[in-house]
Order: C-alpha cells, then sequence, then structure tokens
C-alpha cells in the first residue's frame, strides 16, 4: 500500500518509493539498538560547533568506527547497493 507521500506518482515510481519508505521505517525501529552514547555525541556535536575547522564526520561508537572502515575498502557501486538493501523493504517488488 503506498504512502501518502507518493499518492499522485505513477505507479511504477510509487511502488518503489513505498518500498524504500517501509525499509526506512524498519530500519528506524532498530536505530535505538544501534544508537550510540548521547553525551559522546553532544561532546561530538559541541566540538564541531565550537572548532575553528571542524571534522566532515565525527565517530562516536564502534559502529560508526566500523562503517567508515568498510565504506573506505568497498567500491562504491558495492557501498550503494548495500545501503540500498537496509533501507528497502524486501517484501514488496516494483
Amino acid at each position: 500500500m503506498p504512502s501518502v507521500l507518493v499518492t499522485g506518482a505513477g505507479r511504477g515510481i510509487g511502488l518503489a518509493v513505498a518500498a524504500h519508505l517501509a525499509g526506512n521505517r524498519t530500519l528506524l525501529g532498530r536505530m535505538p539498538k544501534l544508537a550510540g552514547n548521547p553525551r559522546k555525541v553532544v561532546r561530538a556535536v559541541d566540538r564541531a560547533l565550537t572548532s575553528r575547522h571542524p571534522k566532515r564526520r565525527y565517530r562516536c561508537d564502534n559502529l560508526s568506527r566500523a562503517q567508515l572502515a568498510l565504506v573506505s575498502v568497498t567500491p562504491t557501486a558495492v557501498s550503494d547497493a548495500v545501503f540500498a538493501a537496509t533501507t528497502t523493504s524486501q517484501g514488496e517488488s516494483s
């Protein structure tokens, strides 16, 4: 069932976007388990806001460090495919 956000789109596009939104909803349900320590996040945000030369990325937990390590040695096409697979619902097909 397409989301309210995609009802004006064509059927093929609407189904693809609906599958992506369903995958994102699933991923959001997993986020509390994957989230880092809020104090570390606040400290990183504070450093980013007060630094004269802030970094592009701040790694606050081991999961983000592992993700960065994997992405840095993986071809972009593979990283994009993995990201798409984790954010798209497998239950819906186009």
